[in-house]
């Protein structure tokens, strides 16, 4: 019930292996404790009598987009497939990123991750909206000339 302070060693080796040793360093340096009932939960679930991390598939309508890297030891991309294939029809998308490890949004392909979702996004019409540019004037805050 305590929080788990992050473990560069563990970091290393699962979640930051594909990055320099200084990028590495510069990531792990803003991990924060994680909830040690959250990671109990989670990793060992069938312990939860609450099963507070149990998410059944016929109460999630929403669309499902479901990303893994190749090389991911942590969720590898043959579980993340599996539990797309529990959704019914096309509500869920599996794509799987094979040079990728665990930590889609900072390795060097991290820009392809953010371009597939939003395609993914903009396909089924639910992509953030571009927000107007604002700027500060004289006479506060208004919408910029190439807004």
């Amino acid at each position: 019930h305590r929080p788990v302070p992050p473990d560069y060693r563990v970091a290393r080796t699962t979640t930051l292996d594909r990055l320099s040793r200084e990028a590495a360093r510069r990531t792990f340096a803003r991990f924060v404790p994680e909830s040690g009932r959250a990671i109990r939960e989670a990793v060992q679930w069938w312990l939860d009598h609450s099963m507070a991390s149990q998410a059944p598939v016929y109460r999630i309508g929403a669309p499902v987009l479901g990303l893994a890297g190749g090389k991911d030891r942590v969720n590898p991309a043959s579980t993340v497939r599996r539990v797309i294939a529990r959704f019914p029809g096309d509500q869920a998308h599996f794509h799987e990123f094979p040079e990728m490890s665990h930590w889609l949004v900072g390795e060097p392909e991290a820009s392809d991750v953010g371009k597939l979702t939003l395609q993914w996004l903009e396909a089924r019409g639910i992509a953030p909206k571009p927000r107007k540019k604002r700027q500060l004037s004289l006479f506060g805050w208004g919408e910029g000339a190439d807004a």
